[in-house]
């Protein structure tokens, strides 16, 4: 298909832009105007155009968008203008912008267009965008319109440019290319509705919570959301407030956020008078939950009630997706409101098919730790049954659910070298605190009882080394090479400039120029984590060559709407194609739940 690379110019001042705005508030926006855009057919020379709205549609008709390739170097940004105010859906869609993330970030804390010119040496971005603040497109001069068309047109050179850097030179799979697009549409093809009336109902009960809690604290809200003020309280209850040394400033200070471990554990493991205190705390410091549910009302009221569901492809160093456009939609409570305002249209149900303890499966099957193996693959209550070695008792779910509970955090957690302090920390985080002594305990009974998968951490301790000399040297689905990881499906995860440092034996790499300790342990967690994504991706491919499109991908859940008459079939087509073992690890024993609801939190 012809590939059609475009760029979109649009007003924007200082109190309309794209800083404070989402892509919905801002391209549906009243004030919204495209000032021009410029298109490249195959390479070809650009050719810009500026009018009016009608006009500009008409010149966009020219082209035959529905059987073409759209590259844009933001395509969530330049897609949405196309469909949301053009009515224009190309066939597939090319990010420049996400689909340079494993290529450019290990290299560079940006991925905008002039940080990946700049990396490939493929030419320069234009300023020209800053002259045009706060200017109508009928205000400009002749000789103004032609300057910003011609860096307009600049913008996609540099970026047709880049898409063939990506898809020649680096050799982008076609699969992952095909999930970048797949990421677009998620976007500009929303299928999830916003209840709004919820949202409202649940920010007003957020608020009459949270004023409960502080007044049941018996403290002032001042004191409360004072660092040194709230600490004085914490030790008239004999407890040192923990401090932490900040990465911004590289001084000590408190560590009295939510999301602090040590306050965590403090919170959950020093007697109910601590907890109320500490929830008190969080209820007057986090405005996160509501300036969350009002940026999904502010969408929803833009855009007549759908959700684009908007992710971030290769945000994590490991593949994983990531949120974006201020949604962050990988961070969504299990059973939250959030989720459960994400609703389907009326004829239609939520169906979300989740692949079960994903990674502890991959893992197991790593290392040869057959007998946990089996265990997956016999469906078996994999945390009971530890929890039942580590209490020298039979324990299952509904009689035992506490023990369990630890059960499962150790056959999650403990898998990737997690030490007895942070083991302690993290069940304390959630509301089970444990004496160091069982903690030393359990940490113990877990790598004598998996001895393959504690080996598998010193065996990539030799992925490392070979790493770093560049031999290449197959681990299993993995391959080496020089400061890489090769991936089963023609992907890298890559560890610039990886180095040991022979006194300490401490392996370091940087990564968007910030220096990354790793080990073998961890590297186990970074691959076993690629993997899990490869698995999830392709289920999502193969579902999608057969007319079924996500709407949303969460970690290892896809997310479907599907009509009413379809959801019992479309659930058994879900776990066929999601229950499927990779070509690569034919031994993992993958397993799939799939439910459905009227919202997405009922799929769970």
């Amino acid at each position: 298909m012809d590939r059609l690379t475009i760029d979109f110019e649009t007003y924007y001042d200082s109190e309309y832009s794209l800083t404070g705005l989402s892509y919905p508030e801002y391209i549906l926006h009243p004030v919204f105007q495209v000032v021009g855009v410029s298109v490249s057919k195959n390479g070809d020379t650009p050719d810009s155009f500026t009018g009016s709205h009608a006009r500009t549609k008409e010149w966009l008709k020219q082209y035959d968008w529905e059987n073409s390739l759209c590259v844009a170097h933001n395509a969530h940004f330049d897609a949405a203008i196309m469909a949301w105010v053009f009515d224009i859906y190309p066939a597939k869609y090319f990010c420049t912008m996400q689909a340079s993330r494993p290529y450019v970030s290990p290299y560079s804390r940006s991925v905008s267009l002039d940080a990946c010119t700049s990396h490939y040496g493929i030419g320069v971005k234009g300023k020209e965008v800053l002259n045009a603040k706060g200017i109508r497109r009928e205000a400009f001069s002749d000789e103004q319109m032609t300057q910003y068309m011609l860096y307009c047109d600049n913008d996609v050179k540099i970026t047709d440019k880049l898409y063939c850097v990506l898809t020649d030179d680096e050799c982008m799979p076609v699969d992952e290319r095909d999930i970048v697009s797949l990421t677009i549409r998620k976007y500009v093809n929303a299928q999830l509705m916003a209840d709004e009336e919820y949202y409202l109902e649940e920010i007003e009960a957020h608020k009459e919570n949270n004023k409960k809690i502080i007044e049941e604290s018996g403290i002032s809200k001042s004191v409360l959301g004072s660092n040194p003020q709230f600490a004085k309280e914490l030790e008239k209850r004999g407890i040192p407030a923990p401090k932490k040394i900040s990465p911004t400033t590289g001084k000590e200070t408190f560590a009295l956020a939510k999301s602090d471990a040590p306050f965590k554990a403090i919170m959950y493991g020093s007697g109910e008078e601590v907890r109320k205190l500490c929830e008190a705390r969080l209820a007057v410091k986090s405005t996160q939950t509501e300036t969350r549910l009002r940026r999904f009302i502010s969408i929803a009221s833009v855009t007549g009630g759908l959700f684009p569901c908007a992710l971030s492809y290769w945000a994590a160093k490991t593949g994983r997706f990531g949120g974006t456009d201020k949604t962050n939609l990988q961070n969504m409570k299990r059973g939250g409101a959030l989720r459960k305002g994400l609703v389907a249209p009326d004829g239609y149900a939520v169906v979300a098919g989740d692949l079960s303890q994903i990674k502890a499966r991959v893992t197991a099957a790593l290392a040869g730790q057959w007998d946990l193996v089996s265990e997956f693959k016999a469906g078996e209550d994999v945390y009971s049954s530890f929890a039942s070695i580590l209490y020298d008792k039979p324990i299952n779910k509904d009689e035992h659910p506490n023990e369990r509970f630890i059960g499962k955090t150790c056959i999650l957690g403990l898998g990737y070298g997690m030490g007895v302090n942070r083991f302690s920390e993290q069940l304390a985080s959630m509301g089970h605190e444990v004496t160091p002594e069982f903690a030393e305990l359990a940490v113990q009974t877990y790598r004598k009882s998996y001895s393959k998968i504690r080996a598998l951490w010193y065996e990539y301790n030799n992925v490392l080394d070979a790493m770093i000399a560049g031999q290449e040297v197959r681990f299993g689905p993995i391959t080496t090479g020089k400061d890489c990881i090769n991936l089963p499906n023609g992907m890298k995860l890559i560890y610039h400039k990886l180095s040991k440092d022979k006194s300490t034996g401490n392996y370091t790499y940087m990564y968007a120029g910030k220096l990354e300790y790793i080990y073998g342990a961890k590297l186990v967690e970074n691959v076993v984590q690629a993997l899990a994504r490869i698995i999830i991706t392709r289920a999502e491919l193969t579902l999608a060559e057969y007319g079924m499109y996500a709407c949303l991908s969460v970690h290892d859940e896809l997310v479907f709407v599907i009509e009413h008459g379809l959801v019992d079939k479309s659930k058994r087509a879900i776990e066929i194609v999601m229950n499927k073992a990779p070509p690569w690890l034919k031994e993992l024993p993958v397993a799939c739940e799939v439910l459905s609801g009227s919202n997405y939190a009922e799929c769970k």
